[in-house]
């Protein structure tokens, strides 16, 4: 059901600019009127207007039409950069040195970009494929040295948590 939602998403993204046609000739059509009856008056307010009375109609039904269009995307676009902004961004409680910390989830890949800067000396995490703990050090070489611990030194941790805003599709 959900490939059906992406192709109908997908054939509108492609198709759904030609919606804006009928809904210009709407306007077109609503537009005409008021000009038909500004165009019989006696003061002859349209009379070097009226050969291009239609291509003008067209031309302000367009306008119009497109930026309602453009407006109302412009505003949500602002309100989605403002959210992501405010609330999009990590928030730093407090900074303390540490020779390492605990991380969950913590892969072997992670521990080696992490330690590879120099900052920390240990990073420690949960096991993969046991119940126990892991602790990750570069060894003499510059390799990654993954041991087994029963007990956590680290005195502080990072965990990345994801949330989905109210109102937001995932």
């Amino acid at each position: 059901m959900e490939g059906l939602f992406i192709g109908i998403g997908m054939l509108l993204a492609i198709l759904g600019p030609l919606l804006l046609l009928p809904a210009i000739w709407l306007v077109c059509r609503i537009l005409a009127w008021p000009l038909r009856q500004l165009a019989t008056e006696p003061q002859g307010l349209l009379d070097g207007f009226l050969g291009y009375r239609r291509l003008a109609v067209l031309a302000v039904a367009a306008v119009l039409v497109l930026g309602s269009v453009g407006g109302s995307y412009a505003w949500g676009r602002a309100e989605f950069d403002r959210l992501c902004i405010l609330r999009g961004t990590p928030e730093i409680h407090r900074v303390v040195l540490v020779n390492g910390y605990f991380q969950t989830p913590l892969f072997p890949y992670q521990a080696r970009q992490s330690l590879d800067d120099g900052t920390f000396k240990f990073l420690e995490g949960p096991g993969q494929r046991t119940e126990g703990f892991r602790r990750y050090t570069l060894d003499g070489h510059g390799g990654l040295e993954e041991v087994e611990i029963s007990e956590l030194s680290s005195q502080y941790g990072y965990r990345e948590t994801f949330e989905t805003a109210p109102g937001a599709s995932r």
